[in-house]
């Protein structure tokens, strides 16, 4: 599993922890509190998209600078070869 992918798996999870937390604690006998509850687990819902959207992003770039090293290592190696031939 990506290493990016665990860490973010991991703040989802803790995030979903902390609006547990705070509904059991501080939103007891009110509808207020379970208002702040929902919105706050709204907002960590729109963080946890942005993140993976983030994620992916990176994810894309990485690979594409792969590939163009890959084939500058090649190019560079292909040279040698016809200078030591």
């Amino acid at each position: 599993m990506d290493t990016g992918l665990v860490i973010l798996l991991s703040l989802v999870v803790l995030a979903a922890a902390a609006v547990l937390l705070f509904m059991l604690r501080g939103g007891r006998g009110t509808a207020d509190g379970g208002r702040q509850g929902a919105e706050l687990a709204g907002r960590l819902d729109q963080m946890a998209t942005s993140q993976a959207g983030t994620l992916a992003a990176m994810q894309a770039r990485l690979q594409a600078q792969e590939q163009a090293l890959a084939k500058l290592l090649e190019e560079r190696l292909d040279q040698v070869a016809s200078r030591v031939n």
